[in-house]
């Protein structure tokens, strides 16, 4: 299973479980764990790789960052977990420029950053 994702790409993700039926029209839910409600939920389709184990494709993070937990839906109705504790996603926000590119030493020049999450 990832435990780290970066939020400029899609990412598959692996649940291992067991009595996964191939057929079954299964679906992920990322719910992004904040302070304040109501937190982002990402949704994403899951295939049956085998009977103990399901792969989340393309999870899009629509360049949200932060903790994730995972669950499972087959045919609209909840999976139950089988431990305790909520498996998680830390989703890393990612820089992707700075301009310009170079600055002086001195300082007391604009910097302007981009990046997702």
């Amino acid at each position: 299973t990832a435990r780290h994702a970066r939020a400029d790409r899609a990412s598959d993700l692996t649940v291992r479980g067991e009595g996964f039926s191939q057929g079954a029209f299964y679906e992920c839910q990322l719910e992004q764990q904040c302070d304040l409600p109501p937190c982002a939920v990402v949704r994403a389709p899951a295939a049956v790789v085998s009977k103990t184990e399901l792969q989340c494709k393309g999870v899009s993070w629509g360049g949200l960052s932060g903790q994730f937990s995972i669950a499972v839906t087959k045919s609209g109705l909840a999976v139950a977990h089988t431990e305790a504790a909520p498996a998680l996603v830390r989703v890393m926000p990612v820089l992707l420029s700075a301009e310009p590119a170079t600055v002086t030493a001195l300082g007391g020049g604009r910097i302007t950053l981009g990046g997702a999450g």
